[in-house]
């Protein structure tokens, strides 16, 4: 009826919501909800749904390291890696639209160089071959000798869970290193090619920067000499007209004292 006793929120029925709690390894932790995630367990990479309550029994859970998600995650790096290498090689080709670009040929062999690289420091594999990851060799069924054939990079998916599941641990060494990022002596594989991907990417002295600006150069160069070249024909065209009109006046000038001669 519009009174305030009958429009009134009904409360009596209301179960309020309580935090969840849960004990792990006898910690007790408590959230606002039913996700659990590292910054309350401080475990790293893992997050837990708490899916019903448990009274008095305990629950196990088994985290175990996702090995398929890493193996197919290194075969996109092999696939991406031969794919630069392919953009790359036909763009510095002599018939390539950067034939001249030697710094963009100096940072594709670095690259490569990297990749085909040994870790003296590695504790157990030394190179990328050994946890799968090769050049493709050579067979009686291959014996090409194409710059294709010699460069591409091929990922024995068996070879790789094999050694992952033996020392996963040193696999991570080698791919990433060991110490501070940065340090030559502690990096690892793809850290050497992360580092020189970054500095051949920096707004400044980056290869592509001063690429851009040595483009930018030309660019202006090209447009100054084709106002210069626009201006030079301005002129002729002037000195043009002036020796048209001159000879014009010559002409009528010879036509009436020719007229004046036969009179």
């Amino acid at each position: 009826d519009g009174s305030v006793k009958k429009a009134r929120m009904v409360t009596d029925s209301q179960n309020l919501g309580e935090n969840s709690k849960v004990s792990i390894n006898g910690t007790t932790y408590t959230s606002t909800s039913n996700i659990l995630t590292s910054d309350i367990t401080r475990i790293k990479g893992l997050t837990i749904n708490l899916n019903g309550v448990t009274s008095g029994s305990a629950v196990k859970l088994t985290v175990e390291k996702d090995k398929e998600t890493v193996a197919n995650s290194l075969s996109d790096i092999v696939d991406s890696y031969n794919e630069l290498m392919k953009n790359v090689d036909e763009a510095v080709a002599k018939d390539g639209s950067l034939k001249n670009q030697t710094t963009l040929k100096m940072l594709r062999n670095q690259i490569r160089s990297a990749m085909m690289s040994s870790i003296g420091n590695a504790s157990v594999f030394k190179n990328l071959d050994a946890i799968g990851i090769s050049v493709t060799s050579a067979s009686a069924n291959n014996v090409s000798t194409s710059n294709e054939s010699i460069i591409n990079l091929t990922f024995d998916k068996d070879k790789f869970l094999d050694a992952y599941e033996a020392d996963s641990d040193a696999v991570k060494e080698l791919l990433i290193g060991t110490g501070i990022k940065g340090s030559s002596t502690a990096d690892g594989v793809f850290t050497k090619v992360e580092s020189i991907v970054e500095n051949s990417l920096q707004s400044v002295i980056g290869y592509f920067s001063i690429a851009d600006a040595a483009y930018a150069r030309e660019i202006n160069k090209i447009e100054n000499k084709i106002v210069s070249g626009n201006e030079a024909i301005e002129k002729y065209r002037a000195r043009l007209n002036k020796k048209f009109n001159s000879m014009d006046m010559l002409i009528s000038n010879m036509q009436n004292q020719y007229s004046s001669f036969l009179s």
